[in-house]
């Protein structure tokens, strides 16, 4: 936020191909949340994204559901307490399973929530049966360019949203073009049904639709139980990262230029001042990190 700060909230988006049509409403659902003074953290699970690692690690959901609990220690460092946590679909389950009744959070909103992993995984394993000749390994499920080992698979199957382990504050968002579930949640929780999940996800990327009446939904059930902040100020934010790769540590930068505010990522080798760049241009969907994490 430019001004005072009312409150921080995490956002975690989902996996795979979801996270890739879901970049740009997540990316205003940040924006709008900063703009009604609320820190936003939207982050990248270890492996994906701009974060270090990739789909071949081992042990990809315990290391995703540790990025949620890094997230969160990462707020109180830079003095956001009680955050409100928002979670869409995987994302929704890996949150949960990072929180219960205790968790000293302000609340948490589940967005189309992946309920039972052992039929979500069974989907995945479906949508990427065409191309599974694709994959160096027949038994991995590659969909969009993203790859979910066996192992990731599994671990997947074995996630379950625990009702009666939800903190007491909440927000469930349910697609309202299904009819509504039976989910027996707290009676302190709001539930809304609204349509537009569907044509944010069920369709290809280039084709994805921002849900904004999802978003201002959202926005305002955060900013009113959000945790206001010991100090009103906003955090010191930092524009780069190192990452070590064998011998050579890498610089990367956020930075902006242009007219329009365009966005990108630099990356040197550190104590370097090279003459020559590269130029990497996505393909208008997919985050800077390009398509299928190639750049």
């Amino acid at each position: 936020p430019q001004g005072e700060v009312r409150g921080s909230a995490l956002i975690c988006p989902p996996i795979g191909y979801e996270n890739v049509c879901a970049h740009q409403a997540l990316r205003q659902l940040g924006a709008q949340l900063s703009d009604q003074g609320v820190v936003a953290m939207r982050i990248d699970y270890d492996g994906t994204g701009n974060s270090i690692g990739d789909e071949h690690d081992a042990s990809r959901v315990p290391s995703w559901t540790q990025s949620v609990r890094d997230a969160l220690d990462e707020l109180a460092n830079l003095g956001c307490e009680r955050p409100v946590v928002i979670g869409l679909r995987l994302g929704a389950a890996l949150a949960s399973s990072c929180l219960d009744a205790d968790s000293d959070v302000s609340g948490l909103v589940l967005w189309d929530p992946v309920v039972n992993g052992r039929r979500y995984a069974r989907t995945l394993s479906l949508l990427g049966a065409s191309a599974a000749s694709a994959a160096s390994d027949p038994a991995d499920v590659l969909i969009g360019g993203i790859r979910f080992t066996t192992e990731t698979i599994g671990c997947i199957g074995k996630l379950r949203l625990e009702v009666d382990q939800l903190p007491s504050t909440g927000l469930l968002i349910e697609r309202g073009e299904l009819p509504p579930s039976e989910h027996d949640l707290p009676s302190t929780w709001a539930r809304r049904q609204i349509s537009g999940t569907s044509a944010m996800l069920d369709t290809e990327a280039e084709l994805s639709t921002v849900p904004r009446d999802i978003i201002l939904s959202i926005v305002d059930w955060t900013v009113a139980n959000a945790q206001p902040q010991n100090d009103p100020s906003a955090p010191e934010l930092v524009s780069g990262c190192v990452e070590r790769y064998e011998d050579h540590v890498v610089e990367h930068c956020a930075t902006r230029f242009g007219s329009s505010d365009l966005f990108a990522v630099e990356s040197r080798l550190e104590g370097t001042q090279p003459t020559t760049a590269v130029l990497l241009l996505n393909n208008g969907v997919a985050a800077s990190v390009g398509p299928g994490r190639a750049w």
